[in-house]
């Protein structure tokens, strides 16, 4: 199913900002960086993540340098980009945001 899936390509799980930030820091085969954050609910993030997956591999696999969900519902996903970004970036899909889009609220 689902978790095995996305659990066979995870190298390294860091912890170093459990417990000043609440994340959990993940580098995998596919992604370089994948925050999870530990307040809005793991399954749910899981799933996204997913999502994620199937959507950036119907976009041909652009390499991905981070997911980061620690920023709430807009989770922003940071292309590998060599060179100057394009002016527009690249969304995913209405739920993904610009590269390093956060919000400080």
């Amino acid at each position: 199913g689902l978790v095995p899936r996305l659990y066979a390509g995870w190298r390294i799980v860091s912890l170093a900002r459990l417990a000043s930030d609440g994340e959990i820091i993940v580098r995998s085969r596919d992604v370089p960086e994948i925050i999870f954050d530990t307040d809005s609910g793991f399954p749910r993030q899981l799933a996204k993540l997913d999502y994620i997956v199937e959507s950036m591999r119907a976009h041909g696999n652009p390499p991905v340098a981070r997911i980061d969900f620690s920023v709430g519902s807009q989770v922003p996903v940071e292309l590998q980009t060599p060179g100057p970004r394009p002016a527009g970036g690249m969304t995913v899909s209405q739920t993904l945001t610009q590269p390093r889009q956060r919000r400080d609220f």
